[in-house]
């Protein structure tokens, strides 16, 4: 009940969130995050975030991207 809870808090977001863990693995995104970006939650959950930069401008988009 207190995850459903959390995930709901999460998805009120006005702003795109992503969550990654210390290797840049996608762990976890609001809804928002999805439709600014484009690309739905399923197909960034256990990814890269590196995979997801446009442009392969991976230095710039490194930290702040996800």
């Amino acid at each position: 009940m207190l995850q459903e809870y959390l995930d709901q808090l999460f998805d009120a977001f006005k702003e795109g969130i992503c969550i990654s863990d210390v290797e840049g693995t996608v762990v976890h995104l609001n809804r928002r995050h999805a439709e600014i970006t484009g690309i739905p939650r399923e197909e960034m959950l256990g990814h890269s975030v590196m995979e997801f930069v446009p442009g392969g401008n991976h230095n710039a988009a490194g930290a702040t991207w996800c």
